[in-house]
């Protein structure tokens, strides 16, 4: 009697750690899923671009630099805004 009770009982054990074990497996596979389907959410949104924050010197020095609106093509390519005597407006 007590070989059967302690088949018995060696079978509920047996079936109480095998549980245990495909439980811990599933949470990490569970897991797993979780963070794929987290970056694949993350790829469907667009991405933000990050614009660089340009100081107010660096947007006045900018425009210092800029040639004359309607300055002709060469005065453009050179940076200048006068051709030969010539201004441009």
């Amino acid at each position: 009697m007590s070989g059967f009770l302690e088949s018995i009982g060696i079978q509920i054990l047996e079936g109480i750690l095998g549980g245990l074990v495909s439980g811990i497996i599933n949470l990490g596979f569970n897991a797993i899923d979780r963070r794929i389907a987290q970056r694949q959410q993350q790829n469907i949104l667009p991405r933000r671009r990050h614009r660089p924050r340009r100081s107010i010197s660096t947007q006045g020095n900018n425009q210092r630099m800029r040639p004359p609106r309607f300055a002709s093509a060469p005065a453009r390519i050179q940076g200048q805004g006068r051709i030969q005597g010539h201004l441009s407006l």
